[in-house]
């Protein structure tokens, strides 16, 4: 661990420049959606003649956990992950994301992670001359060329005079610390581990203030970090640097320039396969049970496959000019020989994932997939409740009240799956208003399905009623005879549209969406629905959106002083 005398210094150092407030909550959080925006937003067409504008947002953003990892393996030019001997603090689950800035707080655990971390990096990275003229872009002799060269990557913007100052002064310390280094080493290594504890560092930055017409452009490097952090998890590369150096990043098509390159980079397929984690909790689906009387093949294998089965499909639909209605439509899908067997898929053999068509009158999309429909079923029987929950909440945005009490006498009767759960849900029963038009309309429309996402013919012996009718907020109605018709009936509304981009929106501002974010929302989601965008295309709208380029005069969160 630090000395008492060097950690003293490294916080002097680090607190000149730290912040002073507070990281808001930044809005109303998951679950605000432009079907019921906040007061003041804006719902359907009437936000066609409406300018999307910035929201109060915090200015100091702390890096998350993979962040973190990611910007050191590539400020350090490592090829995996860094190990610094531990783990950090967990952050707690608030929100769909990790990037929610209500969960990005720094306790005084997880500052003596950073300063572990920080320490052990540091020493790491200074283990002899040779190992740091790999990372250093030019091998600098000097205290200024080091900490103005290395220093602009790890606070990703060029340093201030001031800052080099005070980092030079750390620097000429190295050797009183470490006696036993060769005297560079050892100063570039007290450096080091004063810039890895810097707020610069730590956070997400955004100091431009000045105003232009009621709003703060973002600043070029400002910019730079927004959309390497959206798309990359990490710092932005040389490339991007270069084009904030040059002021590209000012306007709409500079920025869809970088954008579509980082797009198409394996980064950035990473970043949508955590997204889709996070968002749809696919983590889950990889722990789940089932009675081996009624599934004598099942086992936790077979949940691994699903899972990863599900994010191969999400992410081909991204990166391969897919639209968000294809979540809901396309037949490919990703199988090995276990998993083909149960789609009831011919040819296909080993362990290897492979890309087959599905049979289009047998399955549409995401709610057709085996890792959905197992997961969202109990032991023995697929579980109407849980998939219509799941489908309102992650792919509709509709939010669903608390359920009632309900009596523990409470006795299912009816032959079939359906039948049983309408005898406590359906008319008549406590909670029918919520079941009966929200949640079982759309559980009932898989009940093709049994609890592996196998498709059956009937429901042990009983005939399977797989029609419904679902009515959405604004009292629009769909009707459908099973899960096919209903994946296509949803996919042609605008709701899983809007959805999407709102959780997109969400992911990338670290926070719910607000009233402000309605016009882009609905012009992301119309845009989508009309097949006019694909997905790629409406993350460029967001990219290019006023939202993500400026900040609101009015903020919530932390100043940075000098």
């Amino acid at each position: 661990m630090l000395s008492r005398s060097k950690s003293v210094l490294i916080a002097l150092v680090s607190l000149t420049s730290a912040c002073n407030g507070f990281i808001s909550d930044g809005g109303p959080g998951p679950g605000s959606t432009p079907d019921a925006p906040p007061p003041g937003g804006c719902v359907g067409e009437a936000c066609l003649d409406l300018v999307e504008v910035p929201s109060p947002s915090p200015r100091f953003r702390r890096l998350t956990h993979a962040q973190w990892d990611n910007t050191v393996q590539d400020l350090f030019l490592l090829g995996a992950p860094p190990d610094t001997g531990g783990t950090f603090n967990s952050d707690p689950a608030i929100g769909f994301f990790e990037e929610d800035v209500r969960r990005l707080n720094v306790s005084s655990g997880l500052w003596r992670d950073y300063q572990r971390a920080a320490e052990a990096m540091a020493e790491q990275a200074t283990e002899s001359a040779a190992v740091v003229d790999t990372w250093l872009a030019e091998p600098s002799t000097d205290a200024d060329s080091f900490i103005r060269q290395f220093g602009a990557r790890a606070y990703r913007r060029p340093m201030a005079d001031s800052e080099v100052l005070r980092l030079t002064a750390l620097y000429d310390q190295g050797p009183t610390h470490f006696p036993s280094m060769d005297a560079r080493l050892a100063s570039i290594r007290l450096a080091l581990e004063g810039m890895l504890q810097s707020p610069h560092f730590l956070y997400r930055v955004e100091q431009t203030t000045e105003v232009a017409d009621g709003l703060i452009p973002l600043g070029d490097y400002e910019m730079a970090s927004r959309l390497s952090y959206f798309l990359w998890g990490t710092m932005p590369d040389a490339e991007l640097f270069m084009a904030a150096e040059r002021g590209d990043l000012r306007t709409e098509e500079g920025i869809r320039t970088q954008a579509t390159r980082m797009f198409g980079d394996t980064r950035a397929q990473e970043t949508f396969r955590r997204f889709h984690v996070q968002l749809f909790d696919l983590d889950s689906w990889a722990d789940i049970d089932k009675s081996p009387e009624a599934f004598p093949d099942w086992s936790p294998a077979l949940g691994l496959a699903m899972q990863e089965e599900v994010q191969l499909f999400m992410n081909d639909v991204v990166f391969q000019d897919g639209t968000i209605g294809d979540f809901l439509t396309s037949q490919t899908a990703f199988v090995d020989e276990e998993l083909a067997a149960l789609y009831g898929v011919e040819g296909v053999t080993g362990a290897e994932m492979q890309r087959v068509e599905l049979d289009a009158t047998e399955r549409a999309g995401l709610l057709t997939r085996l890792g959905f429909l197992t997961k969202n079923a109990t032991l023995t029987e697929p579980d109407p409740i849980h998939r219509g929950v799941f489908i309102n909440l992650s792919i509709l945005c509709r939010n669903i009240t608390a359920p009632p009490v309900i009596p523990d006498d409470l006795m299912p009767v009816g032959d079939t799956n359906r039948e049983r759960v309408t005898s406590v849900t359906g008319p008549g029963t406590c909670g029918a208003a919520c079941h009966g038009t929200t949640i079982n309309p759309l559980g009932f429309g898989l009940e093709r399905y049994d609890a592996v996402g196998a498709l059956r013919a009937d429901d042990h012996g009983f005939p399977i009623d797989d029609a419904a009718t679902y009515i959405f907020e604004s009292g629009r109605e769909v009707s459908y005879e099973g899960a096919v018709e209903m994946s296509q009936a949803l996919a042609a509304q605008p709701e899983p549209h809007e959805c999407y981009a709102t959780r997109l929106v969400e992911f990338a501002h670290g926070r719910g969406v607000r009233d402000e974010d309605s016009p882009l929302v609905f012009r992301a989601g119309s845009g989508s629905l009309e097949g006019a965008l694909t997905v790629e295309d409406v993350v460029l709208e967001l990219l290019g959106s006023r939202s993500f380029r400026m900040r609101a005069v009015v903020e919530l969160g932390a100043e940075v002083s000098e």
